[in-house]
């Protein structure tokens, strides 16, 4: 094993995992986890399920997230379907993705979790509440 895939982890085609992961590798999808992900890398592959939030640096969706994701590059691939919001510094969206939710453009900024792990985009662009009051730029 080469020490650079030493925090790698695969979750293959039929394998469900019940509760929170921290991946601080590459996670590579193709099965089902139920609970919230944190990630640097994070590849779900056309099969792969997130039954809750997506936390990641580089998140590479084919397959399917049920809640929020919060990511400083997502690419949503042709097979992605979305269920809530999306948080990105940068996104690429092919066509034929499915996005039910919002999607906001996120300020980058690096905070750490409670548990030291990197949180890369917590200050969300939400501009809905200066239009709703009338400001708006210049």
């Amino acid at each position: 094993m080469d020490s650079s895939d030493k925090n790698d982890l695969i979750v293959g085609e039929g394998v469900r995992l019940v509760g929170e992961v921290h991946a601080p590798g590459l996670l590579r999808l193709h099965g089902t986890i139920e609970g919230d992900v944190r990630g640097d890398d994070v590849r779900v592959g056309p099969g792969g399920r997130i039954e809750g939030s997506l936390d990641g640096r580089n998140v590479d969706l084919e397959g399917h997230v049920s809640e929020r994701i919060v990511a400083k590059t997502l690419a949503l691939r042709s097979s992605a379907s979305v269920s809530g919001s999306v948080e990105y510094e940068t996104l690429e969206i092919e066509a034929g993705a499915q996005i039910e939710g919002t999607l906001n453009k996120a300020e980058p900024r690096e905070t750490t979790h409670a548990d030291g792990s990197l949180a890369y985009l917590t200050a969300v662009q939400d501009r809905s509440e200066e239009v709703a009051s009338g400001e708006q730029d210049g």
